[in-house]
């Protein structure tokens, strides 16, 4: 079983080496990530097609020119008579935008340039908060196998030393069934953490845009970076200035207020003015008119639209109301479960800190030495397994609240 177990070991090792691998570490990862998402530079584009927008609003009408030639002269037969003696008009109009309209249209468009650049700042909070949790998870999945690698050698060094005596006489047979058992449980624990380990790589590998396996070089601790202490009131103040969905209805109010005053001005008429040329269809030869035009406000003043602006951003008045509410309780109830999670964890490194281990190491030796029964090892070593299971799971829950806490407040609180 030992050969076995070291000839899986060593395909393993050849299978992961085989294969290009990528170390990062957090800074790494992060610079990464911001050079490389497809997420963020498709944001990004998202930004700058919203600039352009803003661009394009604020330019002016182009003027018109229209040019009317003769056809056909009837009274001459001629086709295309537009010379000297023949007939062409031509015509330069150019629509002057009255009112303001064109400085809040571009003002409108302003605030869809904020708004996509707030959105870009979520998307990249949400993602960057993914990535640090499944650099945790993998650097947590990485320390549970290895431990479990321990085990499985030390089972399988026990096993072996009881099918010698077994074999002697010394010991009854189920005794070594008992140790099989466990390591073919601690065996199917192993894969299962195998499993989550390739599924953060598998995770990890789309966040950073790489075809190579992920794999750390070095993280700090949870204690260096998530333990800390926060004031709720202060992480609701925080909440209210830099959440961004908050932030984008403020900048929505901002735009529905100017498409109010917009809707409002659009009752003011635009004025096109023009200048013409008509060669032989005037009142004389070769005569340049000029002139204007304007709509008369009589039956249409623009009231239904004006009336829907003034709903929508009455709507947006309740919609961000709504809103505020919802993210106190969120920073409540995510300070709330981050603050549990950290008593648990101190209370977790006061019942156990590295006690555990030595017990361990303490408890084979006496097995070894016969001092103790099989029973009370078997007993003691699947606590021991679940309990390294349960305070691996504590870190992990511990940054995942940690990083639902950034999330609720809309900033990065932690940092190595």
């Amino acid at each position: 079983m030992k050969r076995y177990l070291c000839i899986l070991s060593f395909l393993s090792t050849l299978t992961l080496f085989a294969q290009d691998s990528l170390f990062v570490n957090w800074q790494t990862a992060d610079s990464l990530f911001f050079a490389d998402s497809y997420y963020l530079l498709a944001q990004h584009l998202k930004v700058d097609a919203t600039k352009a927008r803003a661009l394009q609003q604020k330019l002016y009408p182009n003027p018109v020119f229209t040019a009317d030639f003769n056809l056909y002269d009837w009274e001459n037969q001629r086709y295309l008579h537009a010379g000297k003696s023949g007939q062409k008009t031509m015509q330069v109009e150019q629509l002057v935008l009255l009112g303001g309209k064109r400085h809040l249209q571009a003002d409108i468009a302003s605030t869809e340039v904020r708004k996509a650049e707030v959105e870009l700042e979520q998307v990249a909070l949400t993602l960057r908060s993914e990535l640090h949790l499944n650099l945790y998870k993998l650097a947590r999945s990485r320390d549970m196998i290895a431990r479990f690698d321990e085990q499985i050698v030390l089972l399988n060094n026990l096993i072996e030393n009881i099918d010698e005596q077994t074999r002697r006489g010394n010991i009854p047979a189920n005794e070594g069934l008992r140790l099989k058992t466990l390591l073919l449980s601690i065996g199917n624990k192993r894969a299962e953490w195998i499993g989550v380990k390739n599924a953060t790589r598998q995770k990890l590998a789309v966040l950073l845009q790489t075809d190579r396996i992920v794999s750390y070089a070095e993280l700090p601790d949870p204690e260096q970076v998530y333990l800390r202490t926060f004031d709720t009131e202060e992480l609701t103040r925080l909440a209210l200035t830099y959440r961004q969905d908050l932030r984008a209805l403020s900048i929505d109010s901002v735009a529905f207020a100017k498409q109010l005053l917009l809707e409002k001005r659009t009752r003011v008429p635009d004025l096109n003015l023009f200048v013409a040329y008509d060669q032989r269809g005037g009142a004389f030869r070769n005569q340049v008119n000029g002139g204007l035009s304007l709509a008369l406000p009589l039956w249409d003043r623009n009231q239904g639209n004006i009336l829907s602006a003034t709903y929508e951003l009455e709507r947006k008045s309740y919609e961000r109301s709504l809103v505020t509410r919802q993210v106190v309780t969120e920073v409540w109830r995510a300070h709330s479960d981050y603050s549990a999670l950290v008593s648990r964890y101190y209370y977790s490194q006061d019942l156990f800190g590295g006690d555990l281990n030595v017990v361990y190491r303490s408890m084979a030796e006496n097995f070894l030495k016969r001092n103790i029964s099989i029973l009370q090892f078997v007993d003691f070593f699947e606590s021991y397994v679940q309990t390294n299971d349960e305070l691996l799971n504590l870190k992990i829950r511990l940054v995942e609240t940690a990083e639902q806490l950034n999330l609720a407040v809309g900033n990065e609180l932690f940092n190595p």
